[in-house]
């Protein structure tokens, strides 16, 4: 999605955009070669393709997304257009940022189009004032024919010389407005290249939380939620996160170790591949309010699993 303002009499509205070319507009440009500065009308005088040269077999012509999500998903996306491309072309990208096949697919086929937007490019100049990135014109009267078709604008730079507002170089030079810009093909689905990830620079303290009434909270994962410090708006309860994985001593099918951090615990977060949408929970620590099981240090010799009962009253522990 993208978004513009346009500027009119008396009045400024803003669009907002699903992909690049949903505009009405399209202007008609016309090539013609030589001086245009002082001509009229929509005039083209420079439209070099690329696409035929250094540029051809920039796009892939498949995409491969992986990524280890615990619940298991892989996905790959090939090109239904070939144009250009080599088939043995392929973008492999890992980790894929998605967490189920559906969503990896549709994510797989943005990236697909980003990577190959810049397939057939080409850049001319103009004395259009209409054009801007987003919006598609027709191009007619080029000597080559197969470029007198649809173009998508994807950036512009224009140009303007007014010599009479400067009281100094108040010559015969008329008004001039110029640009120069950067199109790709009118049926191209253009977008723009994703953006890197914001990430996380290390693992994060944080307090286990849950509903009202409960002492131990999880799924059937044995995920948990959490409350981090910096959270200015949880409240503390089954809303404040999502859940959460729990790193365990010792994990295989029906059989392992597990312990899952109860209601006020203290947790150490970490984040896969610095992601702050993949958090798991990788330690747990005592504090002034939990404290360890025994005095320290009068007791450091001591190797200890003490369990708390869920109801509060006697606890089971066995002490090394």
């Amino acid at each position: 999605m993208y978004f513009f303002h346009e500027c009119r009499r008396g009045q400024t509205p803003s669009s907002v955009c699903r992909r690049c070319g949903c505009t009405d507009q399209r202007p008609r440009a016309v090539l013609q070669s030589g001086d245009t500065r002082a001509e009229r009308g929509r005039i083209c005088p420079a439209f070099p393709l690329r696409g035929a040269g250094e540029h051809i077999g920039r796009g892939a012509e498949g995409l491969q997304l992986q990524d280890a999500g615990f619940m298991g998903c892989r996905t790959r996306k090939r090109a239904a257009e070939l144009e250009h491309q080599r088939e043995s072309y392929q973008h492999y990208d890992y980790p894929g940022r998605y967490k189920q096949d559906p969503s990896g697919k549709a994510f797989s086929g943005y990236r697909l189009d980003a990577l190959r937007s810049g397939a057939v490019t080409s850049e001319g100049e103009s004395n259009c004032a209409g054009l801007m990135p987003g919006n598609t014109f027709t191009l007619t009267e080029h000597p080559n024919t197969t470029l007198n078709a649809v173009w998508q604008t994807v950036s512009v730079t224009h140009v303007g010389q007014q010599p009479q507002a400067l009281e100094e170089e108040s010559g015969g030079e008329p008004t001039t407005m110029s640009n120069s810009f950067a199109v790709v093909k009118g049926t191209t689905t253009w977008r723009a290249a994703m953006p890197y990830n914001p990430m996380v620079d290390g693992p994060q303290i944080a307090t286990v939380v849950g509903p009202a009434g409960e002492e131990i909270y999880c799924d059937q994962y044995g995920r948990v939620k959490l409350q981090f410090p910096w959270d200015r708006y949880g409240a503390s309860n089954d809303q404040s996160s999502c859940w959460v994985r729990v790193s365990q001593g010792w994990a295989g099918g029906q059989y392992g170790m597990i312990a899952i951090p109860r209601i006020g615990h203290e947790v150490i977060v970490s984040f896969l591949e610095g992601d702050p949408d993949q958090p798991i929970v990788t330690g747990r620590t005592f504090h002034a309010t939990n404290r360890p099981p025994y005095d320290l240090p009068a007791h450091k010799t001591r190797t200890v699993l003490r369990t708390g009962n869920a109801s509060g009253k006697k606890d089971s522990r066995t002490a090394l």
